[in-house]
């Protein structure tokens, strides 16, 4: 809707997205392992990042961006080990 109001040169309102979190991925399994409350916020925090990123972006490029970001991501959580 923001694209539409800013192709017709009109101020868009404030977009405020809900950030819906897919309890099944991966990441986010390997995620609530993390046992440091302040790492798993940063965990979050950049999920929901490259969730809004995503939102904005050119569709082609975000989208193996994001593919590669989670493989990378997942490289790194995947040395945390689970919690007891």
């Amino acid at each position: 809707m923001a694209k539409l109001f800013a192709a017709a040169g009109q101020a868009a309102p404030e977009v405020k997205y809900i950030f819906e979190l897919n309890p099944e991925h991966a990441l986010v399994k390997r995620a609530s392992d993390v046992g440091d409350n302040e790492q798993f916020a940063e965990w979050i925090d950049l999920l929901l990042d490259q969730a809004c990123w995503q939102s904005v972006g050119r569709w082609k490029i975000q989208t193996s961006l994001s593919r590669r970001m989670n493989k990378l991501l997942f490289r790194l959580i995947s040395k945390i080990r689970p919690r007891p």
